[in-house]
């Protein structure tokens, strides 16, 4: 495993990480999950991404509505000061609406019940899972943030973005100087971010990828939209993202993998090297997909034609659908 700087919060950071969203499982009240779970085996998982060099991460309240982060707790015994955890508030529970708006109040509130779960008191980073710019401003998310890592409950603060306006508003310092991370999407389908996120490197902001498999779509192990919404993340794409995402595992599919280089090990390196990423967290449910996704790091890097020839596939396959949109959950975020 390969290590790298988060940025200007100096934390040295497994270059790859454990995305906790499936640990989650199927949960009462999570309106989305990457279908059902065993415990023992998300905790085996987590064991897994431990023994092979990995120190981050990163899950929310919302992820089986608190269950990840419980299932980390149990984890974190004995090794808290080993491993570096993100967690995010903004969209827990999902069955009270005034929790999603992101008051002082509320803030502290999530915090305190995700510190609970994990059984720590104190968070390493801690990240708004989706704020507009007027949001935070309204109702003062950086000064909270701020009082939070005053207190020493936080270390850091991140916040996960959707769009390339909001990188740029977070790169320029316009959510507030206590932001340290941003996390945004980036895979073979959203190079449109790109340049963007060149910038926020380069403003000194810490860049976790998230999605560096398409939810899985990316992988080549789906065929068609019905087979993927019933067994994996049911409810997140439309048929038409689906078609399109399988096509781009199709194209890349046919070029990536190489020797010692499986093509999610080739994904995964793609978003480690085509922009200056801190940590890349691709979802982990099984012991088994910890090795492979893991593994990322030390496999045969992609050549610089191999990059050229995924922005061609990119060029292409946009001049056919004539949209690529980045998101898990456009419509429930109302950017569909």
């Amino acid at each position: 495993m390969h290590y790298r700087t988060l940025g200007r919060t100096g934390l040295r950071v497994s270059e790859i990480g454990f995305g906790a969203w499936a640990i989650g499982g199927q949960q009462a009240g999570a309106r989305r999950s990457y279908g059902p779970t065993d415990d023992a085996t998300s905790l085996a998982a987590l064991e897994a991404a431990g023994e092979l060099g990995g120190n981050f991460i990163d899950t929310a309240d919302a992820y089986g509505v608190g269950h990840s982060e419980t299932l980390i707790g149990q984890f974190l015994r004995g090794r808290r000061d080993r491993v570096i955890v993100a967690t995010k508030f903004g969209h827990f529970p999902f069955n009270d609406e005034r929790r999603r708006v992101p008051t002082p109040e509320s803030i502290r509130f999530c915090l305190e019940e995700s510190l609970r779960r994990l059984g720590t008191d104190y968070v390493d980073l801690y990240q708004c899972h989706e704020c507009s710019l007027e949001t935070a401003r309204l109702h003062g998310v950086a000064d909270t943030l701020a009082q939070l890592k005053a207190e020493g409950k936080i270390r850091h603060a991140g916040i996960s973005v959707y769009g390339v306006t909001q990188i740029r508003q977070v790169a320029r310092g316009e959510y507030g100087a206590v932001f340290e991370t941003i996390q945004e999407s980036y895979n073979v389908t959203t190079l449109a971010f790109r340049a963007a996120l060149h910038e926020a490197a380069a403003a000194g902001l810490g860049i976790i990828v998230r999605e560096p498999l398409g939810n899985g779509l990316l992988t080549g192990r789906w065929t068609g939209h019905e087979t993927w919404n019933e067994q994996h993340a049911r409810g997140i794409r439309t048929s038409d993202q689906t078609a399109m995402r399988i096509e781009f595992a199709r194209r890349v599919g046919a070029f990536l993998p190489a020797s010692g280089r499986s093509l999610v090990q080739a994904l995964i390196r793609f978003s480690l090297q085509d922009i200056p990423a801190s940590v890349v967290i691709p979802g982990c449910k099984t012991p088994n997909q910890v090795a492979e996704n893991f593994g990322a790091s030390e496999s045969p890097a992609l050549s610089a034609s191999d990059l050229a020839a995924v922005h061609q596939v990119h060029t292409e396959l946009l001049a056919k659908f004539g949209r690529i949109h980045p998101y898990a959950m456009d419509s429930a975020l109302g950017l569909g």
